[in-house]
């Protein structure tokens, strides 16, 4: 969660991996929960940036990092 995939701020907007979403109930089983997950592992920088945020502006993924190529 400390790289930019998984939680980046911009403009004060916090924007996540939808992994983060599309398993909430293991962060917490709500948005709160999961900014107390983030809070709670967060690098010391990321960590006081994340005290300002409220909410969760975006959620993404990176589809590219399953590709595997061609395998020919």
């Amino acid at each position: 969660m400390n790289h930019p995939r998984g939680a980046s701020l911009r403009d004060g907007a916090l924007t996540v991996s939808r992994i983060y979403d599309w398993f909430r109930e293991d962060f917490g089983g709500n948005e709160a929960g999961v900014l107390n997950h983030l809070r709670q592992y967060a690098l010391p920088k990321l960590r006081d940036d994340l005290q300002r945020v409220e909410d969760i502006a975006d959620y993404k993924y990176d589809w590219s990092l399953n590709d595997v190529g061609d395998a020919s």
